[in-house]
């Protein structure tokens, strides 16, 4: 993710309340109401090593269904 630093002036930082997912989406939204260009480059990266070797864990899919719920309300709903 590439910001500018008047971006970053202007929205001010990514949402505390945001653990790992949507947190790049509700920063990009909050860039566009305040006027700022965002652009989408659907450019894919491979990585030779890593990545998922077991089952995400209750805790870790717990957090991303917060996540996902905390946008929701945010953006979604109205909130």
């Amino acid at each position: 993710m590439v910001v500018k630093r008047e971006c970053i002036r202007d929205v001010r930082v990514m949402d505390e309340r945001f653990f790992l997912v949507c947190s790049d989406a509700d920063y990009c939204y909050r860039a566009r109401i305040a006027g700022f260009e965002v652009v989408y480059l659907p450019v894919p990266i491979l990585h030779r090593s890593g990545g998922l070797t077991q089952r995400p864990s209750e805790e870790q899919l717990e957090r991303v269904l917060r996540d996902i719920k905390t946008y929701k309300q945010k953006w979604v709903n109205g909130g």
